[in-house]
């Protein structure tokens, strides 16, 4: 079976989860394969044999896995599927009111469009009224010395909201509603 690079397999012996880093072919001394990291550790890489490795499970209904599917982008492992730039003040205004935002612990990396290389960033990661990850996040991306810092908005979806509330239950603060695209529930119920 052949995989992209990068792209989640897992591996069929142990059932960890790996990135392929690179393919690489047969040769005298190997058998036909891809160098994998952890997907907890993008810098510590194992050669597999194209035999070893499977795809790696469907996404389980519900928000995106932290583990999974949030951390190998923040880590750079795995490109974000949408980035756009945001407008600091106002990123930073949502950060500080806003509910449903939360702290990555660490350094991550954000690779801007049109540019080669990756550069540190802090990460706020939003999450639905239940506490499930939206896939969505803030990046407070260093700039370097009198620059400062720019705003960055990622996702994994660009959430297409369906809104199945009814006028009673909009009335009630009552809006349930999914993503038509991941099928994430984003449903709110601000009602008292």
């Amino acid at each position: 079976m052949t995989f992209a690079v990068p792209q989640v397999v897992r591996h069929k012996a142990t059932g960890n989860l790996l990135i392929t880093v690179e393919r690489y072919l047969k040769n005298q001394y190997h058998e036909a394969g891809y160098r994998c990291a952890p997907i907890d550790n993008r810098y510590s890489t194992q050669g597999y044999k194209d035999d070893e490795l499977e795809p790696a499970p469907p996404r389980k209904p519900g928000g995106f896995d932290l583990k999974t599917e949030i951390t190998p982008r923040i880590q750079g492992a795995l490109p974000w599927e949408h980035i756009e730039p945001a407008d600091l003040n106002l990123m930073l205004s949502n950060i500080a009111a806003c509910a449903g935002w939360q702290v990555y612990a660490g350094i991550g990396y954000v690779q801007k469009p049109g540019e080669s290389r990756q550069t540190w960033a802090r990460f706020f990661l939003h999450t639905t009224q239940g506490a499930q990850y939206t896939g969505e996040a803030h990046a407070l991306v260093y700039e370097g010395g009198q620059v400062g810092a720019s705003a960055w908005k990622l996702s994994i979806c660009k959430h297409e909201i369906q809104d199945s509330s009814t006028a009673a239950g909009r009335m009630r603060g009552w809006h349930p509603a999914k993503c038509l695209k991941c099928g994430l529930d984003l449903s709110v119920d601000s009602s008292d």
